[in-house]
């Protein structure tokens, strides 16, 4: 699997991919090769240069939605998830596997899809409740490895077949769910949020695959896996949209939920605030002394016309225009319009 490095938001200085290069399958094994020797440094040069980082492309188009808090967070995710599946795979597999965090990136769906040029492993994931659906990609040679391996055999598949079997398919991503996403990527999420991990589906073709819309902002995450099944890269790919609402600090996120359940409560002591309520016939205005001579049976006439609805007043304001009538034998008004809305 080549990938192709893209300027969109790339979390770190590393000078490992060239955005106008795609690198062939021999020269990723040699880079990889490079690394595990210490001949070069992930985040630099080769080791003891000391030439100033070279001027690196950037891309106003893509402005990076991350801060530099929340780039941090998902580094540490990552690189602890490096570790744990480094650690679950030599168990499992018994024998040495190394698996290292290389770079993550924001990059748009397409020119993530377009960057996946050789023959791959695909699995489509969900992820709850994060929106979307999210990839696991591997080299088919190191999944192959790791087939063989698992099978008591040395790590060192010797078919060409780039197309797995259905057995080869089912083992291959028990080993997913069981040692990858349940051992490492599972478990360094869970320090931030509870996440269910379920393997939706898989494709043996990039090309075939689309999981969000072209310009849909994604997370990639390359890692490099080396020692006794070879070299090889694996890359998990996150919709941006999905983990954005998942990137709040565990404090402040319950400072959020305190705020909502007290807003909450608020609201539902409000809901039972007894309030006066009066449906007004009319005024007038008379003195004094006419007050004094009213008597039973005298008709007092008011402003308001009887073919004019009626005004409601609640806690001293006038809200609502009615009409009087009668229900279950009693009178009622029927509000016809909100005053100020008519």
């Amino acid at each position: 699997m080549t990938v192709e490095s893209s300027s969109e938001g790339t979390f770190n200085d590393s000078d490992l991919f060239d955005a106008n290069a795609i690198l062939s399958n021999d020269e990723v094994d040699a880079l990889l090769s490079a690394i595990n020797e210490g001949d070069v440094v992930v985040g630099g040069g080769k080791a003891g240069d000391s030439k100033a980082h070279r001027i690196r492309p950037y891309d106003f188009r893509q402005v990076s939605r991350l801060s530099r808090v929340d780039k941090q967070r998902l580094q540490y995710i990552h690189e602890s998830a490096a570790l744990n599946i480094g650690s679950a795979m030599s168990m499992y597999l018994r024998g040495l596997v190394e698996c290292r965090l290389i770079a993550l990136e924001e990059i748009s769906y397409r020119n993530f899809a377009d960057s996946i040029t050789n023959n791959v492993h695909v699995v489509v994931i969900n992820i709850k409740p994060m929106d979307g659906l999210g990839l696991i990609l591997m080299d088919m040679d190191i999944v192959l490895n790791i087939i063989d391996k698992s099978l008591g055999g040395p790590g060192v598949y010797s078919s060409s077949e780039g197309v797995l079997t259905e057995v080869e398919s089912t083992i291959i991503n028990s080993i997913i769910r069981d040692v990858l996403i349940s051992d490492g990527l599972a478990v360094s999420w869970k320090e931030n949020v509870e996440l269910n991990w379920t393997i939706d589906r898989t494709e043996a073709d990039m090309r075939v695959v689309q999981i969000a819309r072209d310009e849909e902002l994604m997370m990639s995450a390359n890692f490099a896996i080396d020692g006794d099944l070879g070299f090889g890269r694996m890359v998990v790919c996150l919709p941006f949209t999905g983990i954005e609402s998942f990137l709040v600090a565990p404090t402040d996120r319950e400072e959020i939920q305190d705020k909502e359940l007290t807003s909450r409560d608020l609201k539902k002591g409000l809901d039972s605030v007894p309030l006066k309520l009066d449906a007004l016939l009319g005024n007038t205005v008379i003195t004094v002394s006419d007050l004094f001579k009213l008597r039973c049976g005298d008709v007092i006439r008011l402003d308001n016309n009887a073919k004019k609805p009626l005004v409601i007043n609640v806690e001293g304001r006038n809200k609502y225009f009615c009409r009087l009538g009668m229900k279950h034998k009693r009178k009622a008004t029927q509000i016809e319009s909100v005053i100020g809305e008519v």
